[in-house]
């Protein structure tokens, strides 16, 4: 297959879809749990508004693929196309308590994700600078995401784990995470890259590449006190037992090796602030893992096929058209 196949599909969901600017959040110490367990103790977190640099920075590119290009100049029903396969579905975003999507930062278009075998996809390109777009759907109260990439928490650059520093959001406020955060002022950007030039490579830790992960905390809010009603017991309320939400098995499905990595791309500026949050629970309520890949890889899991229009419909050629028995004769304008 033409390698060139590793950046032909960048499908748009939604054009018209922008990353915001958003007030975030950043954890940065390891939250303590209460007497209990209940709910976490107050840990000194940074708040940052994400620069949106992609606008700034970020010249118009041309979006047309090289195999692409190569198919406008064959005729049409030569040409192929890739499209999901009979088993995979299109989904605009991943998450239910949380909404996570990823964003080209060239084009600012969210990039195509696939449900195959209950897991999700997307395909990257080399070279190819993403986001990610977080939308908390807590109602009332802020969230905490702990995010992860190739298995490293993309705040403090250690081995990803629930306890550790994340992103504080609004509810239902659009968030872009466009890079490893270096301190409270710059990041360096996320770029696709080969396994051997991705981060998690060049630090020794290359065994979870091609997966970005979220886990949910909603904050700590103490409930009001019930009502008392005089001549009768106090009511009591219990809380709700905590709900844990797997989209999909963690674990990855016999295919080929990853082709993909996250790179430690340029640094690009990005302001922070500190501030605190308590979690409601030391085990988050949702967890979301997002795969990537290659379109090639993508193809030999399935997920992706290459889509062959039927060859055009003419007639065979004849070798008696009339059944002349006659001579050949002259062709016009012969002279002897």
């Amino acid at each position: 297959m033409n390698t060139d196949l590793n950046t032909a599909l960048k499908t748009t969901l939604n054009p018209s879809t922008r990353l915001r600017k958003a007030s975030l959040s950043l954890a940065l110490g390891v939250c303590g749990l209460a007497a209990g367990g209940v709910h976490a103790r107050d840990t000194f977190e940074i708040i940052f508004n994400e620069l949106n640099r992609a606008a700034q920075s970020q010249q118009p590119v041309n979006q047309s693929h090289p195999h692409n290009q190569a198919q406008s100049q064959i005729p049409a029903y030569y040409q192929t196309t890739i499209v999901p396969s009979a088993g995979t579905q299109l989904v605009a975003a991943v998450g239910g308590r949380v909404r996570l999507s990823v964003v080209d930062r060239a084009t600012q278009s969210p990039l195509a994700i696939y449900l195959h075998k209950g897991e999700y996809w997307v395909a990257g390109s080399p070279n190819q600078a993403y986001a990610l777009n977080l939308t908390s759907q807590e109602r009332g109260r802020r969230a905490l995401a702990v995010a992860s990439v190739d298995g490293i928490n993309v705040v403090s650059g250690e081995p990803a784990g629930f306890a550790q520093r994340g992103y504080v959001l609004s509810p239902f406020v659009p968030a872009g995470i466009n890079g490893w955060r270096k301190n409270e002022y710059e990041i360096a950007t996320f770029n696709f890259g080969s396994p051997q030039t991705s981060y998690a490579a060049q630090t020794g830790r290359p065994a979870n590449l091609g997966v970005i992960g979220v886990a949910l905390f909603p904050e700590y809010v103490p409930p009001a006190p019930p009502p008392v009603i005089i001549g009768r017991p106090r009511q009591t309320i219990e809380a709700p037992a905590m709900r844990m939400e797997r989209h999909h098995d963690a674990r990855p499905s016999a295919a080929p090796a990853p082709g993909l990595g996250t790179q430690h791309g340029q640094r690009e500026e990005s302001h922070a602030a500190a501030t605190t949050f308590n979690r409601e629970s030391a085990s988050p309520t949702e967890i979301i893992v997002l795969r990537y890949d290659t379109v090639d890889n993508l193809i030999a899991r399935g997920i992706l096929q290459i889509q062959r229009p039927a060859f055009p419909a003419t007639p065979l050629p004849n070798p008696f058209p009339a059944g002349n028995n006659g001579f050949v004769p002259d062709p016009p304008g012969f002279r002897r």
